[in-house]
């Protein structure tokens, strides 16, 4: 059962245009800067929007998550212009992977208490729903979560522009401890290091859960066969079609995929001098050519030549398979 309460507001051009989005980059999170209005007092508001143009996607707070706009939908949420770079042009930083954020990325509003604080419960709720975004997006990742702040120096969420950590803390509480981060990273061990990849049809034959961290145990798709679409670090590390996350002995091979070499997480790839853009479509550096570098996460794309892509450490950019030897 989803956490998320799916709840659309009206088609009205001041909240919820009904304009399809271009796919989802990421995610942007907000605070709502209205002491004690609940996630439902937000709906309704939003739902009866006049004059100015503002939504988003999701509203949490202690009680609830809802989802107010469709999320193949433009919200009106992480667009606006708040300063200018020096040489005039406004300012973006991430306009480059995600282009216009409205029309790139979800958004989601944490509500405030009546003494204008992110309560535990609220960011608590907001990590349960993200982690059911992460299962259905998988560009949503460690790192294409982000502040408004980050996307156009917008002081929100408040809390979070004061203590960044606090974004940190949120990051680690969906994906988990950034083994990169380790002190002793020496002695870690890889993310998963099965026979399992990306595009191997598999059979279910236990259980699949909510995310990777093994929440939301169900049987529903038990004897059902299914394709790896992503594969990351944590306890249940295979994204089963839209099913769900996998534990490996819950899992059987029935049709292997035949790309290329077999790349697992944890493997070291090394970048080759030939490649020329990111996987997201900026230019890779001369220096990052020819070095190699271990595979953090794997996802499906159907870009070029290439069925899979692979998130590096070192780097956290995403390059195609036909980029990496």
């Amino acid at each position: 059962m989803s956490f998320i309460k799916y709840e659309y507001i009206n088609i009205n051009k001041f909240s919820r245009p009904g304009i399809k989005n271009y796919g989802i980059k990421g995610l942007i999170m907000h605070y709502t800067a209205n002491n004690g209005g609940t996630a439902r007092n937000h709906k309704t508001y939003f739902n009866n929007l006049n004059g100015i143009y503002a939504s988003a996607h999701l509203f949490v707070d202690d009680n609830e998550a809802i989802c107010i706009i469709p999320l193949n939908e433009v919200a009106y949420h992480a667009n606006d212009t708040v300063k200018y770079n020096s040489d005039g042009t406004i300012y973006k930083p991430l306009y480059s992977k995600i282009g216009n954020a409205n029309y790139g990325a979800i958004g989601l509003e944490m509500c405030l208490d009546k003494n204008g604080n992110i309560t535990e419960k609220t960011f608590q709720n907001s990590v349960k729903a993200v982690k059911e975004l992460v299962a259905k997006y998988p560009a949503i990742t460690r790192n294409t979560i982000w502040r408004h702040y980050d996307v156009t120096g917008k002081n929100c969420p408040a809390p979070w522009v004061s203590k960044p950590s606090e974004l940190a803390r949120f990051k680690e509480a969906v994906f988990g401890k950034n083994s990169s981060s380790n002190n002793n990273a020496s002695t870690s061990k890889p993310a998963a290091s099965t026979s399992f990849k990306v595009g191997d049809k598999v059979k279910i034959t236990d259980a699949l859960y909510k995310d990777s961290t093994g929440a939301g145990r169900s049987t529903a798709s038990r004897g059902k066969t299914g394709t790896i679409k992503r594969v990351v670090s944590g306890n249940k590390p295979y994204l089963i079609d839209s099913l769900g996350w996998a534990h490996k002995n819950d899992i059987q091979l029935a049709t292997s995929s035949t790309t290329t070499a077999t790349k697992k997480v944890g493997d070291t790839v090394t970048v080759q001098s030939h490649a020329t853009q990111y996987q997201t479509g900026q230019n890779i550096p001369s220096w990052v050519k020819g070095k190699k570098y271990k595979i953090k996460q794997i996802k499906s794309v159907n870009q070029s030549k290439s069925k899979k892509a692979y998130l590096l450490e070192g780097i956290n950019s995403w390059f195609l398979e036909q980029d990496v030897k």
